[in-house]
């Protein structure tokens, strides 16, 4: 099963940010798109990236630059056909390579997958926290708050001017899973946002999330991001 959750769109941002994130997630099985994904035969990147993953049962995360809109929201600057062939998963990287050359990918065996866009490093991704609990029994990101909750993040977001935007909605609604407990001690955000996609397991022990994504934009001498898990 594959899944979304996400946080973001794209404006300059309130003077206070509580770092609250809205409980619009569809549950496991449900679209993988929000309603304001180009329709028809693209697919945004991340999407279109979990889905690759999903087939070749593997997981990973999705980092990409793109320019702030209007209206609360990112430009989709990368699109891939909805058809993209899934398999084999090595095929399907290098298609979005070529279709996108500062797009890399990296992961072999059974590694994460990692997709990057090489015009950004995000220094958040790479930050520490001494440690990291939160048990919950719904979809991941309701165990976000708690995370951009703790010191360092917050400490971090306040000095680099970051902010976390608001998210268009999405038309399912949350739904209870099994207790989740993530777990971490001296991780970086990356690290953290791993266990995250691979706490939440089906019955059978799979996956229910194959990849997190992280997009950002700058405007005004700040960065808005958003966050999601697919």
């Amino acid at each position: 099963m594959l899944a979304a959750v996400m946080l973001g769109g794209c404006r300059k941002p309130p003077a206070e940010n509580s770092g609250a994130m809205p409980e619009n997630v569809p549950p496991p099985g449900s679209s993988l798109l929000p309603a304001s994904a180009p329709a028809g035969d693209e697919l945004p990147l991340r999407a279109a990236v979990a889905k690759i993953l999903n087939a070749a049962q593997r997981t990973g995360s999705i980092v990409e630059h793109c320019p702030c809109s209007t209206g609360a929201r990112m430009l989709e600057v990368y699109l891939v056909p909805a058809d993209v062939a899934q398999q084999p998963m090595e095929k399907a990287m290098r298609e979005i390579e070529q279709r996108y050359p500062q797009i890399r990918w990296s992961g072999s065996a059974q590694e994460r997958v990692r997709v990057a866009d090489a015009s950004i490093a995000p220094g958040l991704l790479k930050l520490r926290i001494r440690e990291f609990l939160v048990i919950e029994d719904r979809p991941p990101q309701a165990s976000l708050p708690a995370l951009f909750a703790t010191p360092e993040v917050a400490s971090y977001m306040r000095k680099h001017r970051i902010r976390v935007a608001q998210s268009r909605p999405f038309t399912a609604k949350l739904s209870r899973t099994s207790p989740t407990i993530i777990q971490t001690k001296n991780a970086t955000v990356e690290q953290i946002l791993d266990r995250m996609v691979e706490g939440y397991k089906s019955a059978g022990g799979h996956p229910l999330y194959r990849a997190w994504s992280y997009r950002e934009c700058r405007r005004n001498g700040g960065t808005l991001i958003e966050i999601g898990i697919f």
